[in-house]
């Protein structure tokens, strides 16, 4: 009796008990399509394989493996990928975002919606297809854990999205309605740098991929964000280890803006 091969699990795949599962199913269903005749790598086939790209442009949008969708994102092409390619791709691309794995390397996942294609040009999309998109700009920063946020980067989430264009103050605004709680939990990682003697050492981070660092500088470091730490921080229901975070979260804020923007300290 022969023995059957066994199959070799999918990386990057979610299952229906993840946050981001209805809107990936929904992806795959809206952006259903056959596969395109080509990967459009336009250097030689050491950017691509043959076979790793008849493995990428499979029948079934849900097994192209993430391995050969890594290595079309580092291979040499136009720089405007056709619209037939990215739909094709695209839903197995935000299953991998869902999945917190990083398609794009070296750079970031913060261009991966930008690199190859811009996804935040609404005219490119159907009214079906955008609402999609949104659903899953929404569920993706909304559901980042300290865990899995990529590396804890609530911030790179962000600019997945700016980066392809959204405005900025959209995601400003959804950042805002996160649960104080939460808000500073991530804030705390993110600024937060452990030493090699394990000592934690704080400092207000800004990444450099802000298209206007001074805007992302004006809704992170202000006197809005500051009050509204200090508020949590002193609240008598807080619990203490969240109040010590707020404070010290909002101490940062104070000693890089407080004689700019005149914040007060009690």
């Amino acid at each position: 009796m022969s023995k059957r091969a066994k199959t070799k699990p999918q990386k990057a795949k979610i299952d229906a008990d993840h946050p981001l599962y209805g809107v990936i199913e929904k992806a795959y269903s809206v952006f259903k399509c056959p596969p395109p005749a080509s990967a459009h790598v336009t250097c030689c086939e050491f950017c691509l394989r043959p076979e790793r790209e008849r493995a990428l442009l499979c029948e079934n949008q849900r097994d192209i493996p993430f391995d050969c969708l890594h290595d079309w994102y580092f291979a040499s092409m136009a720089p405007d990928v056709p619209q037939s390619l990215w739909r094709f791709l695209f839903p197995r691309i935000l299953e991998v975002l869902a999945a917190g794995e990083d398609l794009a390397g070296m750079s970031g996942i913060e261009v991966t919606f930008s690199c190859r294609f811009q996804v935040g040009d609404r005219s490119r999309w159907s009214e079906k297809e955008w609402s999609v998109i949104e659903e899953f700009r929404l569920e993706l920063l909304n559901n980042i854990t300290l865990e899995d946020g990529f590396n804890g980067s609530f911030e790179d989430a962000m600019l997945l999205f700016v980066l392809a264009g959204w405005e900025e103050q959209v995601l400003f605004d959804q950042l805002w309605q996160w649960d104080t709680e939460k808000l500073v939990q991530h804030m705390n990682q993110y600024w937060s740098i452990i030493r090699h003697d394990g000592t934690i050492k704080r400092s207000p981070w800004i990444s450099t991929f802000w298209p206007d660092k001074e805007l992302a500088r004006s809704f992170f470091l202000s006197s809005r964000m500051y009050d509204r730490l200090v508020a949590y921080g002193t609240a008598e229901d807080t619990p203490a280890p969240l109040a010590q975070q707020a404070l010290e979260v909002a101490d940062m804020i104070y000693w890089e803006l407080g004689c700019v923007e005149g914040i007060q300290t009690a």
